[in-house]
């Protein structure tokens, strides 16, 4: 029950939502410009999570292993998201 009550884990959920969200909308697009700006906000808002988490807990600044895992995975989406990986399929109209 600590854990729910922990404004650490409610950082982090909530940059995970908002992430997913605005990188959503920026993909649905099907703009491969826009939804590589997608991925680099959505990551951006994850490592922003990630250092409110780490304030909220009385630290001052996350560790590079708290930061990796959301640059890593923000950094592999961007490259795929711009590289065209997948691409969608043509729509019939």
């Amino acid at each position: 029950m600590s854990l729910v009550a922990s404004p650490n884990v409610w950082a982090m959920a909530v940059s995970w939502l908002v992430a997913a969200v605005v990188g959503s909308l920026l993909c649905a697009r099907g703009n491969r410009g826009l939804a590589a700006c997608g991925m680099l906000a959505a990551t951006t808002i994850l490592v922003l999570g990630v250092i409110a988490a780490t304030r909220l807990g009385g630290a001052d600044f996350p560790d590079v292993a708290q930061l990796a895992p959301a640059l890593v995975a923000g950094i592999a989406m961007t490259c795929a998201t711009a590289a065209g990986v997948p691409q969608r399929p043509a729509r019939i109209e």
